[in-house]
């Protein structure tokens, strides 16, 4: 027993010798292809032996450094966000007490690309006019809520309640589609779309006026990887200013969309449907050629034309209004009787928006951009099951929210008689628009009267003078859940089950516009859907609700009961 532990002390000691004999090792990170030192890179320290020692991170210069024990090897686990994780292996074997032990580690960036965003206010200046760029200032935007969603990983990457400076960044690797959202009180929303190396798209972004390589690290060859510095520019709501949507051409003397129109106005729409609290006029301009009569005449029509096909679109008839100027409002010099060139005419043919007005109901700005993709999937599946079911329309287009979030603050919940009971809150979808405009909780805010350029009286389509009241929206909906009817057959959705009965101001009833529910062995079983099939259940099922409700199902039933 006395030579064990004289034993075990000496192997003590011996161990503590060894240890007391310490390297000092100095570290660099870099990136490959001389792309510079790392900052921030985080560096894991283990002996083969098993021992763990604390982490370290490097500097702006890529430099670490740690005081180890002599006498043996080690492994180095770096990570960096961009880059590929990274394992190096040294040893201190045969190293003097106190001796420098320098190490060079090189890290290969991700394939894709870090976009480095800047946001400032959006600048718009007279092309003509002769201004020195250097001279031009640009308001920088913070504060801002910045989102980034993977639609090909179907995850929320990134969320920043409130950037602090007027920049941020975010990686966007090969083979993924994002959707990137910026949102701050007064500006339009703006939203963006990225493929990366997606259906032979190397590098697509939609939504950003100019992108260049980075200054400090250029793209590699071929595109692969890279920094992009971009500039994002977010629009200030300003009331009754408009601003031109560019490339709404007409044929001549025509008022029908063309489609090259078309797909600016399906951007408009997009607009629309990011920024849903305001109210807009559509408003149609002639150059001054031809007689004042007609050029008025004509610009309603088109004006008219373009608000309907935004409206089939899916924007609510109540936030767009078409208005006709014809000549009234001509911005260069080429009144009636000056003599102009086609392109400064052209100036002045051209299509505007102007915000007049506020719904006062904004639970689109609550919304994560995660519920709003959900919520726009949800629109698309339906649209495709709803072709071959008609009787699916009940479905109130939302995205589920979880039963314990907290609650939002109580809606009226009012007697209405059977028949209102049978609409339902849901965004503009064209075959229940009149119920999507009618259900708004909301108070619509309409900016005062303004001037409006005179035209000629008795013209058709006279411009009216917006009304200077609020106007109140009553909403018809019943919030509250129904039993499922005695004589449904068919196949339902059961998103939720509960031990208490959910209260009729819950959540849930604002996200489903028709809700049923069911007692079954002492809970609370809550159903969506009138689906003919188990299949078509199962793909809305799989497809839209499970993301947000993973226990959620397809219950069948015969004659109102459950099989």
């Amino acid at each position: 027993m006395i030579t064990r532990l004289i034993t075990l002390a000496c192997a003590l000691l011996f161990a503590a010798s060894v240890f007391a004999q310490t390297a000092k090792v100095v570290g660099y990170v870099y990136e490959t292809n001389n792309g510079g030192y790392l900052n921030e890179v985080e560096v894991k320290i283990e002996g083969t032996d098993g021992t763990v020692f604390p982490t370290v991170f490097s500097d702006k210069e890529g430099k670490f450094e740690v005081t180890l024990p002599t006498g043996i090897d080690y492994r180095l686990r770096l990570r960096k966000a961009v880059f590929e994780d990274q394992t190096h292996e040294f040893s201190l074997k045969g190293k003097s007490s106190g001796e420098k032990v320098f190490q060079k580690i090189a890290m290969e960036r991700k394939p894709g690309y870090l976009l480095e965003a800047t946001i400032s206010e959006l600048l718009e200046i007279d092309p003509d006019a002769e201004i020195d760029p250097d001279e031009i200032v640009v308001d920088a935007i913070s504060g801002i809520k910045v989102e980034v969603y993977n639609n090909t990983t179907k995850k929320q990457e990134l969320t920043i309640e409130s950037t602090e400076a007027h920049t941020f960044s975010h990686q966007l690797e090969q083979g993924n589609q994002y959707t990137i959202m910026l949102r701050k009180k007064g500006y339009f929303t703006k939203r963006i779309e990225a493929n990366v190396h997606v259906d032979g798209c190397i590098l697509c972004i939609e939504g950003i006026g100019k992108i260049n390589p980075g200054v400090a690290e250029s793209l590699t060859e071929g595109n692969s990887r890279g920094v992009l510095a971009a500039n994002i520019d977010l629009r200030k709501i300003e009331v009754n200013k408009g601003f031109e949507v560019e490339n709404i051409y007409y044929d001549y003397n025509k008022d029908n969309i063309r489609f090259d129109a078309a797909i600016e106005l399906d951007k408009l729409i997009g607009l629309l449907k990011d920024n849903p609290t305001v109210i807009v006029e559509l408003g149609s301009h002639t150059d001054a050629r031809g007689k004042k009569e007609y050029n008025y005449d004509l610009s309603s029509r088109r004006a008219k034309s373009a608000v309907d096909y935004i409206v089939e679109g899916g924007i609510p008839q109540h936030r767009i209004s078409a208005r006709g100027y014809g000549e009234t409002t001509i911005i260069n010099k080429c009144k009636e009787g000056v003599e102009c060139d086609d392109k400064e005419h052209e100036e002045n043919r051209r299509t505007e928006i102007k915000v007049t007005g506020f719904l006062r109901d904004d639970s689109f700005s609550k919304m994560s951009l995660e519920d709003i993709i959900l919520r726009e999937n949800f629109e698309q599946e339906y649209e495709k099951i709803g072709t071959e079911e008609e009787e699916e329309t009940e479905i109130y287009i939302a995205p589920p929210r979880d039963l314990d979030a907290p609650e939002t603050p109580e809606m009226p919940t009012e007697d209405l008689p059977e028949e209102e009971t049978e609409i339902y809150i849901a965004p503009p979808v064209n075959e229940v628009e009149a119920a999507a405009d009618a259900v708004r909780d909301a108070v619509i805010e309409v900016q005062p009267e303004i001037e409006t350029p005179s035209v000629p009286e008795g013209m058709v389509g006279e411009p009216q003078n917006l009304p200077t009241e609020t106007l109140e929206v009553e909403a018809a909906v019943n919030r509250t859940a129904r039993p499922v009817p005695s004589d449904y057959t068919g196949f339902k959705i059961q998103f939720a089950s509960t031990e208490e009965r959910l209260d009729a101001s819950d959540p849930v009833f604002s996200q489903f516009g028709k809700v049923n529910e069911e007692e079954i062995d002492g809970r609370w079983c809550y159903l969506i859907g009138k689906f003919k099939t188990a299949k078509n259940a199962q793909n809305f099922l799989n497809s839209i609700i499970v993301a947000r409700y993973p226990t959620a199902r397809v219950v069948e039933y015969v004659d109102g009961k459950r099989q």
